[in-house]
């Protein structure tokens, strides 16, 4: 391979902040709409059935430093 830069996949996060916020994170924010948007166009499977989703977690608390907190999709 030549061009390293062939196979980078770049998407634009345009975040901007409504006043439907539920959290006051920026960044859990972000996420949350983020999820949302994707919701509107793929659906979410498990084994080939189709699973609904409420909320999410961040793995070992990366980005929040709270451990195993639920953050709703939805208000």
């Amino acid at each position: 391979m030549q061009n390293s830069d062939e196979f980078i996949w770049h998407y634009k996060i345009d975040y901007k902040p409504t006043e439907e916020a539920l959290y006051d994170d920026p960044i859990v924010e972000m996420i949350r709409t983020e999820i949302q948007n994707l919701l509107q166009i793929v659906v979410l499977t498990k084994d080939g059935t189709r699973v609904q989703i409420n909320g999410f977690k961040f793995h070992k608390a990366l980005v929040t430093g709270k451990e195993d907190v639920e953050y709703k999709i939805w208000g």
